[in-house]
């Protein structure tokens, strides 16, 4: 029983009720004549609040066990049916926050009515009613409890009376959520197939109706069984192909370039072209390696030359660009390891028997976590909203259903009410402020990419948030410089961040223009810094600088994730490409620094480590799995 408590957490469904009464007093100043419905509605939820919290006490006690079994299933129904109603009504003020316009009182008004109505056609009843009855429940809840384990003697009678008088009320409130969820299962069908048929008809338009028949007057004279052909126009000149030729620079035009063979993913299956590393959960060298830096960059060597992107690179075919997500994660980025230790990953969502998955959702890709932990994005492909799946068990079987298959936990949640933030050495999903997942990874790379990975898939859904400035880059980097690009006719912002932790230093192009500032792709260059001659200026342009060997990792169908031998970055100022090489060249000094004083310093004395302390572990957190592919 205390597992189930546990699942509908008390001390969650608190904050809920405290977030909710925050973000519904707005109404009170913007809408003077619902004020005092409004302050009812916050006044009940501030009572739920605090009887969560007395019964979140009460429930750790030991006694609370040695009741009725049938007296707990009781209870454990009507925190869930409390639990659902909170949610839903959370779920409401969400998606009408997101979607008002303005804050004028007629935006007010549209949206407190909006708020009414859901919550009625999802419950069947009025806000103030149903939470006035789960209210009264957990009062009754509480103080029969509270005389249970308290020290005052009542008679076995009366409690018998308030037990009866308690299940009496909890089956009201089963029979109440049973007609609720079928009302919700109704109007998310209903949501379903409003969003379906919109995007279909935005995508076929239907032709325009023939213009209907005049029918002449009686007194016109008869028509002609026949007319006369009108002289027809004369036909254009063909166009001369040499002289009208297509202007270079356009993103659909083909790219000229060297075939590339794949580079080969790392995979169970396929085995690795660079030499075996001895397997390490999290190496103790700190990174960057300076002592000896390598002569080309730690990657995996392709059979022909890699393919030079060059002044005017286009826009790849449909085949490898429909699908970025399947290529950014195909290739190795680098093994950069943090000097904090991963812990233990873990998912603290609802558990869910059963999720409501549509057929038009398709798992793109999986991450594998410690502790048998598997996180499953989904994206639909009519509406290309994001969902994340977490499941525990099944032994990394692969996933297809909505059902519990093998799974001993399984949860859903849309992608796009989830923030994302790094801590430490791993990142925490969190919905309003609590923590719904913490996940994390044996190295500083595959942490960047599912972060920007999770940060692209999230903004391409209809209901997408404004990204916080928080989120721009991950926390613990150091913006070095910034500066805006001509990225291939898009005008990106261009940063340079250096994560303090590790030391691994990468580009990052961002959208500069618009409210989405979503990082569009990024390059890890730490090793290429330590290398002689592979920054150096254009000559075609002052403005234009050129690196080599470059992989980018793409995060957007407008550019490739490919190992380029010239990479080319087009400034629109030409002092800012001068700065852009002063800030290169300044960390390559303070590396070179640091190296000289790697030599001088003595060697420290060898210490046995056992298997654990020199970074073993038989599975690594946050590997990617690439099986789930289209």
């Amino acid at each position: 029983m205390t597992d189930r408590i546990a699942a509908f957490a008390p001390i969650n469904m608190t904050c809920i009720a405290s977030a909710l009464a925050d973000s519904l007093w707005r109404f009170v100043d913007e809408l003077p004549d619902a004020a005092r419905e409004v302050r009812g509605v916050i006044s009940t939820l501030f009572e739920i609040k605090t009887l969560l919290a007395e019964l979140d006490g009460q429930f750790v006690d030991a006694r609370f066990n040695r009741l009725s079994r049938e007296l707990l299933d009781d209870i454990a129904m009507g925190i869930g049916s409390c639990s659902s109603s909170l949610k839903d009504l959370d779920g409401i003020v969400l998606r009408c926050s997101m979607t008002r316009r303005g804050s004028s009182p007629r935006s007010a008004r549209k949206s407190w009515n909006e708020i009414l109505s859901s919550f009625r056609n999802i419950e069947g009843s009025s806000l103030q009613a149903r939470l006035e009855v789960h209210r009264i429940f957990l009062f009754h809840v509480a103080g029969l409890l509270r005389n249970l384990f308290g020290p005052s003697y009542h008679k076995k009678s009366e409690q018998k009376a308030e037990i009866r008088r308690l299940q009496d009320q909890i089956r009201a409130l089963a029979i109440q959520q049973e007609k609720s969820e079928a009302r919700m299962r109704e109007a998310e069908e209903v949501h379903r197939r409003t969003v379906e048929e919109q995007a279909y008809r935005s995508r076929y338009q239907p032709s325009p109706p023939m213009p209907p028949v005049s029918t002449p007057p009686h007194d016109s004279p008869p028509r002609r069984p026949y007319s006369t052909p009108l002289p027809s126009p004369p036909f254009p000149l063909p166009i001369d192909s040499y002289r009208f030729m297509p202007p270079a620079g356009t993103i659909h035009e083909n790219r000229p370039m060297t075939p590339v063979s794949p580079i080969s993913p790392i995979s169970p299956i396929t085995p690795l072209t660079t030499p075996p590393m001895s397997q390490r959960r999290y190496s103790v060298t700190p990174a960057p390696a300076l002592s000896r830096p390598p002569a080309t960059p730690p990657m995996t060597p392709p059979t022909s030359h890699p393919a030079a992107r060059r002044g005017h690179p286009q826009l790849p075919t449909k085949g490898s660009s429909e699908y970025w997500w399947s290529r950014v994660f195909g290739m190795s980025p680098g093994s950069t390891s943090l000097s904090e230790p991963p812990k233990q990953s873990q998912c603290y969502g609802l558990p869910m028997d059963t999720l409501s998955m549509a057929a038009e959702e398709h798992e793109i890709f999986r991450v594998e976590f410690d502790g048998d932990l598997m996180l499953r994005m989904f994206r639909n492909e009519v509406t290309e909203e994001a969902k994340v799946v977490s499941t525990r068990g099944g032994n990394g079987a692969s996933w297809a259903s909505g059902r519990r298959n093998g799974y001993l936990f399984q949860t859903v949640i849309n992608a796009s009410k989830l923030d994302i933030a790094r801590v430490g050495p791993g990142v925490q999903l969190t919905r309003r402020n609590l923590v719904w997942a913490s996940l994390y990874f044996a190295d500083f790379e595959t942490m960047t990419l599912f972060y920007h990975a999770f940060l692209a898939l999230r903004s391409q859904s209809p209901s997408a948030p404004i990204p916080r400035e928080s989120e721009y880059w991950l926390d613990g980097e150091s913006l070095m410089f910034s500066a805006k690009i001509d990225n291939d006719g898009y005008i990106h912002a261009l940063r340079l961040l250096k994560d303090r932790d590790s030391g691994c230093i990468r580009l990052a192009a961002a959208k500069a223009e618009g409210e989405q500032d979503v990082t569009v792709w990024t390059a890890f260059i730490t090793h290429q810094i330590c290398q002689s001659n592979w920054l150096s200026y254009s000559q075609r342009a002052p403005n234009c600088v050129r690196m080599k060997n470059i992989r980018q990792f793409s995060f957007s169908s407008s550019f490739e994730t490919n190992m380029w031998r010239d990479f080319e970055l087009r400034f629109l100022q030409d002092s800012d490409a001068i700065a852009f090489t002063h800030a290169i060249n300044s960390e390559f000094m303070k590396m070179i620094a640091l190296r000289d004083e790697e030599y001088s310093a003595p060697a420290p004395p060898a210490r046995p480590q056992s298997a654990y302390a020199a970074g073993y572990h038989p599975t690594t957190p946050g590997t990617v799995l690439r099986d789930s592919y289209f």
